[in-house]
Formats: structure tokens, C-alpha cells, sequence
């Protein structure tokens, strides 16, 4: 059944604090100016580990809309140059006995997240951004570059796509075929809900943020368990319908899945897509990538 998805002299330490801020201003900046293009850099630390914010809010950027990436965790980018510099911490040794970086498919990239415990697998045409990377989708809504929602260590399929102008600003846009990572989950009550709302929010976020209220479709969650035993629920949802008002748009999908880490805590792994386009990823490589997500220690956080 579908559901409707919803910044007197100084001593040198002042000076040092002078420069961080000025660095850190920097970096909002760029966000604010290059989140309309979906590529944000910046060497921030955290990927929004809250839930998914609710239903509501709004992507930019044409296809799959406002989206920036930043040097620590955060949010839907279409660019992997970013610097990996946040402060995560590598995995701890392995007591599951995955210590290595070896993908369980052969010939695919290994995409690893410290700040989660989890690794997955991408195709080797695949453009994994780093650990210390994050990528988020800006609420369109509040705009400036602030995200709806993000996620960290992702990986990008075709993350330059598609370019575009779609508000003849004179800045072009970038729009990526898929992303996937892993975000945190508090405020889940259950894997179940999470996976749903997660499922929805990112491909609402992604491609539906200015379209009409039940644009968006979500299925249930159901029980799935991942080729490692990771138990968790997944959920998928849909944007279809979506006005083609620039060269970019598309329709979108998303899946997401929510499992329970070796501490009891929430993580949720999600990939989002454009649907309808020629090189649109097949549902069974979805399948496949979600199939060899796995825990590798304990989350960094």
C-alpha cells in the first residue's frame, strides 16, 4: 500500500580564532553561492544525524535539486572534489572480522563510512566521494544553502550528468544520475517508519520539492535482511510526474534502509536516482548495492 510522502589586542590564540572564523565564513559562503549549483565545499563535521526532517522543505538544482557536498559529513552532491577534512575517526578493528577494504563483489569500489560503522559496495563506474565527505539536499524553502536533509561518505554514479541553467542566472547547475550513503537516525522510533520516511523525504528533497502534494509515493517498509545479516527495513518511494521545466528534471526514486548498529542505534543507508532517463540505474543494481551493506565497527560518533 502507497503512502503520501511528505553561521584591545588580540593574542595569538584570538588570532587563530580570527582565522577559523574567517574560514568558516568562507565556507558558508561557498555554500550559499555554490549549493544552486548542487556542488558544495566545505570542511564541515556532521551529517545531520537527526531524522530526516519531516516531509516538508525543498531541494534546488535541476534534476535532482539543491544539493551540496562539504568536507565532513553532509548532504545530495553532484561533485566529489571536496577535501575529506573533517575529523572522523577510522573504523576501530573489526570484531566481526571485516577489517579490510575488500569489496564483497568482485571488481566494485568499497565505500566506507567510520562515522557509522558500515561499509557498501558501488559498480567500478561509481564515484566514491571519501569518508570525510558529506553531501545534503538545500531546503528550497529556507533556502541560502540550508539542508532538508544529508547524509555522509557518499558515492555518486555520473555525478556530472547533466548541466544546465534552469533559473538563467548565469550559474550552471550540475545534476547527477544516483547518490548513496549513510546518515544517522535520531528520533527513529522504529526501522520501519524511519525507512519510510527516509525513502521519502530524499526523493521528495531530490526531485519534488515544488511539485504538487502527492507527487511523492512511498511504500511500506518490510523486513530485509542485507547479504551480511544485517536485519534492518526498507522502504522504497517515487517522484513521478514531475514537471520538465528545464533540461535536467526528471523524475526521481529513492530507497532507503534502516537497521540498528552494534549500540542499539538507528542508521539508515539511502540511494536516490533519476527515473525515465536513458542511463537510468536499474532497480536490480539497486538492489544489488543495498545487498551488500554491512557493519564494520562501531560508529565514530
Amino acid at each position: 500500500m502507497e503512502q503520501q510522502a511528505v553561521p584591545p589586542q588580540s593574542s595569538p590564540r584570538a588570532e587563530r580564532r580570527k582565522t577559523a572564523l574567517v574560514a568558516i565564513v568562507a565556507a558558508v559562503a561557498v555554500v550559499a553561492t555554490a549549493v544552486v549549483t548542487g556542488v558544495v565545499v566545505s570542511r564541515d563535521g556532521g551529517d545531520g544525524s537527526g531524522g530526516s526532517g519531516g516531509s516538508g522543505s525543498k531541494g534546488s538544482e535541476a534534476g535532482a535539486p539543491g544539493t551540496g557536498e562539504s568536507g565532513g559529513p553532509s548532504g545530495s552532491g553532484r561533485s566529489d572534489s571536496g577535501p575529506s577534512g573533517d575529523a572522523t575517526a577510522a573504523p576501530a578493528e573489526n570484531p566481526r572480522g571485516v577489517q579490510d577494504s575488500k569489496p564483497t563483489i568482485a571488481g566494485w569500489k568499497v565505500v566506507t563510512n567510520p562515522r557509522h560503522g558500515t561499509q557498501f559496495d558501488v559498480p567500478a563506474s561509481w564515484t566514491v566521494a571519501g569518508a570525510g565527505i558529506s553531501t545534503f539536499i538545500e531546503d528550497r524553502k529556507k533556502g541560502g544553502g540550508a539542508p532538508l536533509v544529508t547524509m555522509s561518505a557518499p558515492a555518486h554514479l555520473t555525478p556530472e550528468w547533466c548541466t544546465a541553467d534552469a533559473d538563467e542566472d548565469g550559474v550552471t547547475e550540475t545534476s547527477g544520475l544516483a547518490t548513496a550513503g549513510t546518515k544517522g537516525g535520531k528520533g527513529a522510533k522504529d526501522t520501519r517508519s524511519a525507512a519510510a520516511d527516509e525513502a521519502g523525504v530524499w526523493v521528495w528533497g531530490a526531485y519534488a520539492q515544488t511539485e504538487p502534494k502527492g507527487t511523492v509515493r512511498t511504500t511500506r517498509a518490510k523486513p530485509y535482511t542485507t547479504a551480511s545479516g544485517l536485519r534492518g527495513s526498507m522502504a522504497t518511494a517515487t517522484a513521478v510526474g514531475v514537471e520538465k521545466d528545464s533540461k535536467c528534471a526528471t523524475d526521481g526514486k529513492s530507497v532507503a534502509f534502516t537497521f540498528e548498529d552494534g549500540t542499539g542505534e538507528f542508521r539508515t543507508w539511502v540511494l536516490y536516482a533519476a527515473k525515465g532517463v536513458p542511463d537510468e540505474i536499474p532497480d536490480a543494481t539497486i538492489e544489488r548495492i543495498l545487498s551488500t551493506v554491512r557493519l564494520t565497527s562501531g560508529p565514530a560518533d
